[in-house]
């Protein structure tokens, strides 16, 4: 039975690690119909790692809507988090399963409690918050949680938009600018 004190939380995305994010891209598109991609190269990032010292997260994502669920291909370039290096799935695999957080820093506090690390946080160039927890031990796999902000909410719009009545043609798209960070998204 549910305690109920432990909110429901439904998965916003799944992330697979890829050595070509394009050519992942296309495959998915071909075997099971997600798409179109759109992809983001070398996006930058402030990150910390899990002892609060600057590090680099540079990396490639492509994204895309696999059902009612977004599906990242990611390709790291660059880490400098140790803690990080020591979990990133070595080759192509589950990466991590993402969800949206109300309160981002409960949010961590609550996966800490249960025994998973924060290995990775940092801030979109728009200001967006997430973090990378490394859940391994129970899932097999990195949980990533981000705070709600108007950005990602204009992404995960975008991509879902643009799979409705998509018939499989041109899967990797270049991102287009989405539009100004919110209010609560300004730049660092």
């Amino acid at each position: 039975m549910r305690e109920a004190s432990v909110p429901v939380r439904g998965a916003a995305q799944v992330a697979y690690a890829v050595d070509d994010v394009r050519g992942a891209a296309v495959a998915w598109s071909e075997r099971t119909g997600a798409g179109p991609f759109f992809v983001r190269d070398h996006p930058p990032a402030v990150a910390l790692d899990a002892c609060g010292d600057a590090a680099v997260f540079c990396h490639t994502s492509a994204f895309g809507q696999w059902g009612p669920v977004q599906l990242e291909l990611v390709r790291v370039h660059a880490e400098t988090s140790a803690s990080l290096h020591e979990v990133l799935p070595a080759g192509a695999g589950l990466h991590h399963v993402a969800w949206f957080a109300d309160d981002l820093a409960a949010e961590q506090q609550r996966l800490v409690g249960l025994g998973w690390p924060r290995v990775m946080a940092a801030r979109t160039f728009s200001g967006s918050g997430y973090a990378f927890h490394d859940a391994r031990h129970d899932l097999g796999h990195l949980v990533e949680v981000y705070e709600r902000t108007e950005g990602l909410r204009r992404l995960y719009a975008h991509v879902a938009d643009a799979s409705r009545d998509w018939d499989g043609r041109n899967p990797v798209r270049p991102l287009p600018d989405l539009g100004p960070a919110g209010p609560s998204e300004e730049r660092p």
